[in-house]
């Protein structure tokens, strides 16, 4: 097979300089999950096709550099191929190997990137060190928390990588942990790399592989999160944008200029809300959808007063029956049809420190996971689980499922400790008043769905 380089541009130079090597091809890894000989010939004929300028490096792990070597005697590579290896379990043969594998093809690939995960600044640090020459590591870490990670990638000068998918609902990160993850990145001046998941072109519910009965997930596009990523660093304002496609073309307008960085959500009756001085704001998608240039979209303001410890990445949220809900990680306030101020639910005591979350299930309760207690219910009647009534202090992470392909991964406690005498296949922790029943591993993170909370 011989390859041909495509010399043609991508269209204006702007865009052509946007776009180039911007894409890594990963076929080795789900859902293509091509073999060697098949993802290498698919590379090589890519980069003769007319898109071969966007096209980055070839994605494959160390251990797998034998199948590469003799799936690339196959192909006449005319300029030599930019590769990223992916680090093992031992990064410091793996980092050997590169090396050996660098002098081996130096004239036909090179290994001039590495990805890699790390969970603390040590192994940052200490992988960093052990970096040879001008290959460029990117450090793949938690999108939450990560302040810490972020700081030492940039005292190490690496780069960061985010996973924003996989092959089953649970794998895929929130909106928000994306968008404060990009952000986070900006403000420490790191360049960063997304993987996974990144199949289509705007968010979406798809289907997660190409088997025929797959699941499905909403994915997380990657129009999407390529404007979030070029949002000016340290701006204290950004615009809301609407992008479509039209006669082949993707088109974006400004709807809002000079919008606080806040998160949009949408409620059930096709309105979007978001925090703005004073209280909330709202507009109708189909106002949004149906807009034009020279017009002014309707923006409807509502005065509330936001809980303690609010900010932009908190947000606003409306539930099924109209009420309001305003929080932060350290507060919650809501708003009913009639109430004429946002309220505390202090009465009912359901937040405790860490309420970093507020869903709602199919029947409209409420569920409200914070440190130490589990709230369900209604504004005015909920009923909390406590150490006391049966709250499982064991668990740390709980998936609750809403519908067929919608699953949210809940923090509920830091105290990882396994219960050794619960039932592998369904964990169940009773007690005077309460129930809660869970489905999944109660040995690390549930990998099933919240089955009920049961009072009695």
């Amino acid at each position: 097979m011989t390859e041909k380089k495509a010399s043609g541009l991508l269209g204006p130079a702007s865009l052509d300089a946007l776009l180039a090597g911007l894409i890594d091809y990963a076929g080795l890894f789900p859902p293509a999950a091509l073999d060697m000989k098949t993802a290498v010939a698919n590379y090589a004929r890519y980069l003769g096709g007319p898109y071969a300028r966007a096209l980055g490096r070839f994605v494959l792990p160390v251990s797998r550099f034998a199948e590469f070597e003799a799936a690339f005697e196959r192909v006449q590579a005319v300029e030599p191929w930019g590769l990223s290896a992916l680090l093992g379990a031992s990064p410091d043969s793996d980092l050997m190997a590169i090396e050996h594998f660098n002098r081996r093809h130096a004239q036909r690939a090179c290994v001039d990137v590495i990805e890699v995960k790390a969970n603390t600044s040590h192994e940052i640090s200490q992988i960093r060190g052990c970096i040879r020459g001008t290959i460029t590591p990117y450090f793949e870490i938690r999108p939450f928390d990560c302040a810490e990670l972020l700081q030492t990638i940039h005292h190490v000068r690496g780069r960061a990588k985010i996973r924003t998918g996989g092959v089953t609902p649970d794998a895929f990160p929130s909106s928000e942990a994306v968008a404060g993850f990009i952000g986070d990145c900006a403000k420490h001046g790191i360049a960063l790399k997304a993987t996974a998941g990144l199949h289509h072109p705007v968010r979406g519910v798809k289907s997660l592989t190409y088997e025929p009965q797959a699941p499905t997930g909403n994915m997380h596009g990657f129009l999407n999160v390529f404007l979030a990523t070029v949002t000016r660093p340290g701006a204290n304002n950004a615009e809301l944008l609407r992008v479509t496609k039209s006669t082949g073309k993707w088109k974006a307008e400004t709807l809002i200029s000079s919008t606080p960085q806040i998160r949009f959500q949408a409620d059930h009756d096709g309105n979007i809300l978001y925090e703005c001085p004073g209280g909330y704001c709202e507009f109708r998608c189909a106002d949004a959808a149906n807009w034009h240039a020279g017009n002014t979209l309707v923006v409807v303001r509502h005065a509330a007063e936001h809980p303690v410890g609010s900010d932009a990445a908190d947000g606003i949220w409306r539930d099924r029956f109209g009420c309001v809900w305003l929080k932060s990680t350290v507060d919650l306030k809501y708003q009913c049809p009639g109430d004429t101020r946002a309220v505390a639910p202090q009465k009912e005591s359901i937040v405790g420190p860490g309420s970093a979350f507020i869903s709602e299930l199919e029947d409209g309760s409420i569920v409200i996971p914070s440190f130490g207690k589990l709230a369900i219910g209604r504004p005015g009647n909920f009923r909390v689980i406590t150490a006391l009534n049966g709250y499982p202090g064991a668990i740390n992470t709980v998936l609750m499922k809403f519908h067929a392909a919608d699953w949210k991964k809940v923090e509920v406690t830091p105290d990882a400790k396994a219960f050794s005498t619960a039932s592998p296949s369904c964990a169940s922790w009773k007690a005077q008043r309460a129930e809660v029943v869970f489905r999944g591993n109660p040995a690390g993170e549930f990998d099933g769905e919240l089955v009920g909370i049961h009072f009695r």
